[in-house]
């Protein structure tokens, strides 16, 4: 999967201008890095799990962040499931910084 969905990024730019969307993009991605340890404590409650994956997903593809969205989606899938989600919480993160260095990279 890649990294990011450029035609989601060039529409919700041209709506909202670069400067909003990279204000946006930079304010989900921070509320995200928290984010491994609250699905961390959640592990003993997969709806819950499932429930906070499902939202951050959310906020993932609105901004074109595909892969993001691909391992939140992925969080969802195998808590609902009742599958150990502790591998794909565990690289949260560098999907998080790879996500905003491509960003970065295709807005400079």
């Amino acid at each position: 999967m890649d990294l990011l969905d450029t035609s989601v990024i060039d529409d919700v730019r041209d709506a909202l201008g670069d400067d909003a969307y990279l204000g946006f993009v930079r304010r989900m991605l921070s509320e995200m890095r928290g984010l491994g340890p609250v699905l961390t404590g959640l592990q003993g409650d997969p709806e819950a799990l499932a429930q906070a994956a499902h939202r951050a997903a959310g906020s993932a593809v609105s901004v074109g962040a595909s892969g993001l969205h691909g391992r939140l989606k992925a969080i969802e899938d195998s808590a609902r499931a009742g599958g150990d989600c502790s591998a794909l919480v565990g690289g949260l993160d560098a999907e998080i910084d790879a996500t905003e260095a491509a960003i970065g990279a295709l807005l400079a």
